[in-house]
């Protein structure tokens, strides 16, 4: 996919999380374990998940978590 807003992920992959080194993605953790708590599950995909960073968050439950996205 190419066009004048998009762009390259992969290209860019290798910065992308050191640029986003402050904790950005704490949040998008503690959400996807609020969710998995409130449902009662064990398992949670995020999609679009990048480099899988938030992922990588803070996380108390014995949580399995799972990462997809269009990006190599």
């Amino acid at each position: 996919m190419s066009g004048p807003n998009r762009v390259n992920y992969d290209a860019v992959a290798p910065e992308y999380d050191r640029r986003r080194a402050e904790g950005d993605f704490d949040g998008i953790g503690l959400a996807l374990q609020d969710v998995a708590q409130r449902l009662k599950a064990q398992q949670v995909l995020d999609l679009g998940c990048g480099t899988g960073r938030s992922l990588q968050g803070p996380v108390s439950l014995p949580l399995v978590g799972y990462g997809l996205d269009f990006s190599a």
